[in-house]
């Protein structure tokens, strides 16, 4: 069994909305567990500043059995966007989840991490790092491998990294 929690005991979601965001992320976290092989989960979705600033969402998933979701109401694209954020946030966090019960996560990503997880996720002048290269570098690496690997990036969330990092070929880890 998978639960959802939605804390807002002080009400800062108004009743409302917090129906209607429960009901779509009750429906986000069925479908896309289901199709992860995933039980056990427990999503938090918290009602707190600390958003991406481009969406006032904001995802985590620290093991393979929860995630952390936080959403600020009083962010202008969080009224207009929530419906794709929510929802899509959920899905990516699930992966990880489903990530963490196979292989884990190792050390390194191409030992490029060296400069940390800020720099290659939210971006850097000093490394000359756009916003979000790590995704766009993953994106890349996984969309290679899936081309020789076949299959749906889903039915790869075992599969051990070495394996994926020589089918994107001319990788080294």
């Amino acid at each position: 069994m998978n639960a959802l929690h939605l804390m807002n005991a002080a009400g800062q979601l108004p009743p409302e909305l917090a129906r209607e965001i429960e009901d779509q992320l009750t429906d986000t976290l069925n479908r896309h567990a289901a199709r992860l092989d995933l039980d056990g989960v427990d999503v938090a979705l918290r009602v707190l500043p600390w958003g991406l600033p481009e969406t006032g969402v904001h995802g985590y998933a620290p093991t393979g059995h929860s995630v952390e979701l936080t959403v600020d109401p009083g962010h202008a694209a969080v009224r207009t966007g929530w419906r794709t954020e929510l929802p899509a946030t959920l899905a990516h966090e699930l992966h990880h989840v489903r990530r963490w019960r196979g292989p884990g996560y190792g050390h390194t990503l191409l030992r490029a991490t060296d400069f940390g997880f800020e720099t290659w996720f939210y971006g850097s002048a000093a490394q000359a790092l756009p916003r979000w290269a790590g995704y766009t570098l993953g994106f890349d690496l996984v969309g290679r491998a899936l081309r020789q690997l076949g299959g749906a990036a889903a039915s790869h969330a075992h599969t051990p990294a070495a394996v994926i990092l020589a089918a994107a070929g001319r990788w080294e880890e």
